[in-house]
């Protein structure tokens, strides 16, 4: 009796597996998007994860004249589908083809803002497949070029720096500013040092050096001494150099632009600490962590030969009371609170010496607001003695 339960279940299950093995399975982004039309080759392309919401796909080969041709012309142009994600389709009509040409003479599919499409290797694809009318063909596209291509590397500024968008039309831009002193060099100042996109937008960059932090300046943008100059807006005046700067100009008119950064206090560790880590408590909220908070990055910034170490703001304290400890990373020494009303939209430098905290300009970093004295003894002077015989008083 076993023997035959044991043979009957083997026939059952073989039957099972034999109807599971003829059933093709079709994944979602395979399924059929548009119709078939029997005077045409219809190609619906899965386009690779990469490809963009706005981005336009195209068909280009030798039968409709290559990239050049195709590209921006609607006859190319892939519709989006509407039933299936991701996937794309267009209606060949082979009458169309120009010099006798058919898909085996090459063809391969274009991305708008991705350039043409690439292999897994990052190769370049002509496909040969030639189809007949009144069919429907899935065709898989790997990559975009822009896959491939290497990300430009990150500019690396020296201290902060003033990002202009430039709706001027001037030929040139130069950007003078006077203050705590001339820190773009004399009139008309200086031309930008490059260009830098962020979040989208090109900005032109004008480096103010690292030294200048904490100087309080005011900015003259100029068509470089051609006569024209855009100033005496509010935003141009007495800004302090505690973060990098955005302006928009015309030929005349100024704004600033608010542009999210994450701030940083910067902490000159005069304590002989091994390490920083900041705390801070006030209105229930431990924003730095709990303690001994929040270290410094490992990146450091020197102005006027004091090195500061640096821990970074989060954004929700931003605008928030703080009470704040700094202390050597919880090994038993701290400082008393440093009381912060409300944390401003900049960077704060922190002097750290007598087991006290100051904020402190950079340009003055001493607990009394004068420059540190140099520790190294100065050269031996003379002394002038005089017998004062002359009876004044």
């Amino acid at each position: 009796m076993k023997k035959i339960s044991y043979i009957l279940s083997l026939a059952l299950a073989g039957a099972f597996f034999s109807g599971c093995s003829e059933e093709e399975i079709v994944f979602d982004h395979e399924q059929p998007a548009f119709e078939i039309k029997e005077s045409s080759i219809l190609l619906e392309v899965i386009a690779p994860k990469e490809t963009t919401a706005d981005a336009e796909l195209y068909i280009a080969g030798a039968f409709n004249g290559g990239e050049e041709a195709a590209v921006g012309n609607m006859q190319w142009q892939l519709e989006k589908s509407t039933k299936v994600d991701g996937k794309w389709g267009i209606y060949l009509d082979p009458k169309t083809f120009v010099s006798g040409k058919s898909l085996a003479d090459g063809y391969w599919f274009v991305s708008s803002d991705g350039g043409a499409e690439r292999s897994a290797l990052g190769e370049v694809v002509s496909r040969t497949d030639n189809f007949e009318v009144g069919t429907r063909n899935n065709i898989y596209v790997t990559h975009w070029k822009s896959y491939f291509d290497k990300a430009p590397e990150a500019t690396v500024h020296d201290g902060y720096t003033v990002y202009l968008e430039d709706n001027s039309g001037w030929d040139a831009t130069a950007l003078y500013c006077y203050g705590t002193e001339e820190a773009c060099g004399g009139w008309p100042g200086k031309l930008p040092d490059g260009t830098e996109k962020i979040n989208g937008k090109t900005y032109k960059y004008f480096d103010l050096g690292a030294d200048r932090a904490g100087m309080e300046l005011t900015f003259i943008f100029n068509n470089n001494n051609g006569g024209v100059q855009v100033e005496n807006f509010d935003c141009l005046k007495k800004n302090v150099i505690n973060k990098n700067i955005f302006f928009s100009i015309t030929a005349e008119s100024a704004e600033a632009v608010d542009v999210a950064e994450t701030r940083y206090f910067y902490v000159l560790n005069n304590q002989g600490w091994d390490g920083v880590s900041l705390y801070t408590w006030g209105n229930d909220n431990e924003f730095f962590g709990g303690w001994p908070g929040t270290g410094t990055t490992g990146k450091t910034v020197t102005i006027k030969e004091k090195t500061y170490q640096q821990i970074p703001i989060p954004d929700a304290a931003v605008g928030q009371l703080v009470n704040a400890i700094f202390n050597n990373n919880g090994a038993g020494e701290q400082t008393p609170d440093l009381n912060i009303e409300a944390i401003e939209n900049h960077d704060y430098y922190i002097l750290i010496e007598g087991k006290k905290a100051y904020e402190v300009n950079p340009q003055n970093p001493s607990a009394d607001g004068e420059e540190t004295p140099d520790p190294t003894p100065s050269e031996p002077g003379y002394s002038i003695f005089v017998q004062d015989n002359s009876g004044w008083g």
